[in-house]
């Protein structure tokens, strides 16, 4: 059942893209304006959205990280090789 949720949430995204998208062009024509430049910006979102994607993956891992350090819980471990008395 998760794999089905997961389906159904990627469907509504892009569902909201395709919305967005319509709701630009309408809006657009609405008052006139050309709907070239909407096509372009659309195109370009998804480069931004990428990036977007990237940074906020790298900064939750960092954030992990440093609370992880803060907890004591990124302590070196200690040595195996120490003699046994």
């Amino acid at each position: 059942m998760v794999g089905g949720r997961r389906h159904a949430l990627r469907d509504g995204l892009v569902i909201a893209e395709v919305a967005m998208a319509v709701v630009l062009l309408a809006t657009a024509g609405t008052f006139n304006l050309p709907s070239e430049p909407i096509f372009i910006l659309l195109g370009v979102d998804a480069l931004i959205d990428m990036a977007r994607t990237a940074v906020n993956v790298t900064g939750n891992c960092l954030a992990s990280a440093v609370i992880a350090r803060w907890e004591g819980g990124l302590e070196e471990p200690k040595s195996l090789d120490a003699p046994v008395i």
